[in-house]
């Protein structure tokens, strides 16, 4: 009698990947110090309620049950808070109890660097290694394997890890984990790695996958153009649920924020509900949003890598207006943030505001594209020729050597002559930006009610850790133009009188200033 109810508690983990996190030991701090220590405390965490809803749709995944309407879906996405055991669950508990529930199946496991992979590779084969997972599965750890990054159990099932940006070659995998990609901010702050990292995940890791696999992304946010960024829709605002990916695949993403503000929530909270209380009290929350307030709480624990209110620039900052609204009389400017090529990924944008007697800034057009430079040199003269500006205005560099004898050649194609100007390139955007974001501070910018206005809008408080920020070097030239200027007097100079600067020497440019406000 004991012997098949134990069987039929050993089947109820075969079947149940909640049942089988509850009966294995799962291996938390190594006992020692030692680098490579193979022996851990055991952690006796009880799943919680957001751990049983990861283990439900984990478990979903691997038997072909995640579906959206008849889709099948073999993509999740778990964000959740730092302490939360979402590694725990997801990295160590799952890939386990896969391959064991499914014999000769192989997974491949990444994160940001090859020694936490090893960490990661020693606690997934010390519960492969216990008595309780023979016993569940029959199956135990191939001996000699002694490599924590790569080893196989005797169901022919196989397990490897790796850095992501280490190069993770050999198998091929029916299932892809990766777990946090990024070490840090400073890892994610940076353009290069983020760039590394998401050519690492197409051009490597994804080709290692079988046509059928399934792969799982877990993630503490530290960047809107992370890889979860990179994957989830430009307008994603921290929703869980299905969702379709910016290349079109379907994924079902849980977000369990820290403090609940979506409807999507998993665990149906209610709004301003913490997460997970029984082990963090909600002070101990209060207390974390208030050390991590701005940015840190809204990526690290939101999911939201951009907090709603803006961090550089605060939404409530910028006035809103209709069309008609604005002033008579404003002394205009175009500015341009121009793309070298038109396959960089980059955006040419081009935006037109005027300031009023009052030194504020209405935006009245914008254009804007991944577009050629004959498209965006069109455009520019489109807009000069609705708006008559006092100047254009663009950053110098690589991008006017390259364009500045076609923009000329264009001029004199149309017919239409205006004053375009270069300011020196910096390459602190922060510091392009400082003096526009001190004009908005003082809420004397007003951008109108329309799309493209809503969009400049969300890049704006997005920045410094938006996925785009050539709308906002845009905005910079305009602060950069006052920075130079007295207060405009609203009566034009004569543009028409000294068209262009072009004939005239660098060092004599500074001696004709008739572009700037008077």
């Amino acid at each position: 009698m004991i012997a098949l109810l134990e069987e039929k508690r050993r089947r109820k983990a075969r079947n149940s990947l909640s049942e089988y996190a509850k009966q294995i030991v799962i291996p938390g701090t190594p006992l020692n110090d030692e680098e490579g220590c193979e022996e851990f405390y055991a952690d006796h965490i009880t799943p919680a309620e957001h751990h049983e809803i990861m283990l439900d749709v984990l478990q979903r995944l691997a038997t072909d049950k995640l579906l959206y309407n008849d889709e099948l879906v073999k993509n999740v996405i778990i964000l959740a808070p730092p302490g939360s055991a979402k590694s725990t669950y997801a990295s160590i508990v799952f890939p386990t109890w896969f391959m064991g529930r499914f014999p000769n199946n192989n997974i491949i496991m990444a994160t940001y660097g090859s020694e936490l992979a090893k960490k990661f590779g020693r606690k997934c084969r010390s519960v492969c290694k216990s008595e309780e997972y023979k016993e569940i599965f029959k199956a135990e750890l191939v001996q000699g394997n002694s490599a924590a990054d790569d080893w196989s159990i005797t169901n022919l099932s196989t397990y490897m890890s790796g850095g992501i940006l280490s190069g993770i070659t050999g198998n091929r995998a029916d299932g892809l984990i990766i777990d946090d990609p990024f070490k840090g901010r400073e890892e994610a702050d940076s353009d290069t790695i983020r760039k590394k990292v998401k050519e690492e995940y197409k051009d490597s890791l994804l080709t290692r996958l079988k046509p059928k696999g399934w792969k799982i992304i877990i993630n503490t946010r530290w960047h809107e153009d992370d890889l979860c960024g990179n994957i989830l829709p430009k307008d994603y605002k921290g929703e869980s649920g299905f969702i379709r990916s910016s290349d079109e695949s379907m994924w079902y993403v849980l977000n369990f924020q820290a403090q609940c503000q979506s409807k999507t929530d998993p665990l149906k909270r209610e709004l301003g509900q913490y997460l997970w209380t029984d082990w963090f009290p909600a002070s101990w929350w209060e207390q974390t949003k208030r050390t991590h307030a701005g940015y840190s709480w809204s990526a690290l624990y939101q999911g939201i890598p951009t907090p709603d209110e803006g961090s550089f620039f605060r939404r409530d900052w910028f006035k809103r207006f209709r069309f008609g609204e604005e002033p008579k009389l404003l002394s205009k400017y175009i500015t341009g943030d121009y793309a070298v090529t038109n396959n960089s990924g980059d955006f040419s944008e081009e935006g037109v505001a005027g300031f009023d007697a009052n030194v504020e800034l209405w935006f009245l057009d914008w254009w804007s594209g991944q577009a050629s430079a004959d498209v965006w040199i069109n455009e520019l003269i489109e807009l000069v020729k609705k708006h008559d500006p006092i100047a254009s205005v663009a950053e110098a560099g690589v991008i006017r050597r390259a364009i500045e004898p076609f923009l000329k050649k264009e001029m004199m194609n149309q017919n239409c002559y205006f004053r375009h100007e270069w300011i020196s390139s910096n390459k602190d955007k922060a510091a392009n930006a400082r003096s526009f974001q001190g004009l908005a501070s003082q809420g004397k910018v007003w951008i109108p009610k329309c799309p493209w206005g809503d969009e400049l809008i969300e890049q704006l408080v997005a920045f410094p850790h938006g996925k785009y920020d050539d709308k906002v070097d845009v905005c910079g030239l305009f602060g950069r133009i006052l920075d130079q200027t007295y207060a405009p007097s609203l009566i034009k100079t004569d543009n028409k009188t000294k068209q262009d600067s072009y004939g005239l020497d660098d060092d004599e440019l500074d001696e004709d200033e008739n572009w700037k406000l008077a």
